[in-house]
């Protein structure tokens, strides 16, 4: 049995395994990066057809950094908005950072 494993670093690797394996500890892989992942068995006459690819996408193991440094750059007493700005993330562990979530919480003067 051959197992082709093809990453989004263009890496190829190929694993052969005994007729009585049907399961395969793939290590070293990237987090953040996608593999494709197909497998083909062969016998005395040669290797069949190769399954059909199936992707996997390697989750980082943690979300992303926190954003610093949040300061309110315009707004003064008696206004009812303010602009706000922030240092964006620093990591996004391998994968892009498409949003922020912002929150607002009101306290009132006692």
């Amino acid at each position: 049995v051959r197992v082709r494993l093809d990453s989004t670093a263009g890496a190829e690797v190929k694993h052969l395994i005994g007729a009585d394996g049907a399961q395969l500890l793939l290590t070293s892989l990237i987090r953040g990066a996608k593999y494709a992942v197909g497998i083909r068995a062969r016998n005395i006459n040669g290797y069949g057809a190769s399954s059909a690819m199936t992707l996997y996408f390697l989750l980082p193991t943690s979300p992303p950094d926190v954003p610093t440094h949040l300061l309110q750059v315009a707004g003064t007493y008696g206004t009812t908005a303010i602009t706000i700005q922030w240092d964006p993330a620093p990591s996004g562990n391998l994968l892009p950072i498409p949003t922020y979530r912002l929150y607002k919480l009101s306290i009132e003067n006692d």
